[in-house]
């Protein structure tokens, strides 16, 4: 089994790189993603290219990880810090790794950041 930092550090590198196929190849097929979108709980591969498509459009775009940590060999715990055209945001956001690819990932707290 692929250790789950660097498979979550694979995902950050690849969101900056804007590189869809590298991204999702970082998640299971039938991966869950919930607190990405305030309304709904996105699964899959499928949902995952429609959103990203357009998000790695969009510039400036960057994940920074200011501090993370592992437990259990299963569970990356991770404070991120995301730049979007939207402005800045960061994230608690906890990944399930499994088998080398994040089953599960949980968006827990989005706190706006001041430009000041």
């Amino acid at each position: 089994m692929a250790d789950p930092e660097q498979v979550f550090r694979a995902q950050v590198d690849a969101f900056n790189a804007r590189d869809l196929d590298a991204f999702l190849a970082t998640y299971a097929p039938d991966t869950e993603l919930h607190g990405l979108l305030p309304d709904r709980v996105v699964r899959g591969h499928e949902e995952m290219r429609e959103i990203y498509r357009e998000r790695f459009a969009q510039s400036p775009l960057r994940c920074e990880v200011p501090a993370l940590s592992v437990h259990a060999d299963r569970w990356v715990a991770a404070h991120e810090r995301v730049t979007s055209p939207a402005g800045t945001v960061e994230l608690v956001g906890v990944f399930e790794v499994a088998d080398g690819r994040i089953v599960r990932a949980d968006m827990v707290r989005r706190i706006p950041v001041s430009d000041d």
